[in-house]
């Protein structure tokens, strides 16, 4: 095991440490700028988000244990710390995605009000919507990208649906 291998754990470990105690940070900053609650959602797979936390520290570690060169060293403790990224963000909206005053809070992010350009569901034919049975809402951003959602069930999505366009009556075409 050479010094820069060790190196690189070190930082990487300390990359996930920041992460996991900036989450109350994050989270307080996010309800902040979301504003109040105005329909909750159903959390999602919290357990799964844990284990990923559990297992990104010991993916990091395993270097320690197995050098297999510098670069699939790097590349190692890096998918550990986008594996951590990805499942606090995941930890950090489970207990409070929803709608929101200003945006909804869902995937792992805020998204405001002023960030969401569409919504494709609503521009389908009616009959089309009826027969509409997927728990997934697609979003189209300002940027022009689209986004999809998942949530629990076809009920729970038609609701974030009728709330945001409730909130934000701009979104109905």
């Amino acid at each position: 095991m050479n010094t820069v291998t060790v190196i690189i754990v070190a930082v990487s470990l300390c990359a996930y440490v920041l992460l996991a105690a900036t989450l109350p940070l994050r989270r307080a900053k996010m309800i902040k700028k979301a504003g109040s609650r105005e329909l909750p959602v159903k959390p999602r797979m919290l357990k799964f988000a844990v284990v990923v936390l559990v297992c990104c520290p010991l993916l990091i570690l395993l270097v320690l244990f197995r050098d297999m060169g510098i670069f699939v060293n790097c590349i190692m403790c890096a998918i550990g710390i986008l594996g951590t990224e990805m499942a606090v963000r995941e930890v950090m909206t489970s207990k409070c995605s929803g709608v929101y005053a200003n945006g909804l809070v869902a995937e792992g992010q805020f998204i405001p009000f002023a960030d969401i350009f569409g919504i494709p569901f609503l521009s389908l034919p009616q009959n089309q919507q009826d027969v509409h049975d997927t728990g997934v809402l697609e979003l189209v951003t300002r940027k022009r990208t689209n986004m999809q959602i998942i949530y629990s069930n076809e009920d729970e999505c038609r609701r974030v649906i009728e709330k945001l366009v409730e909130l934000e009556p701009r979104l109905n075409p």
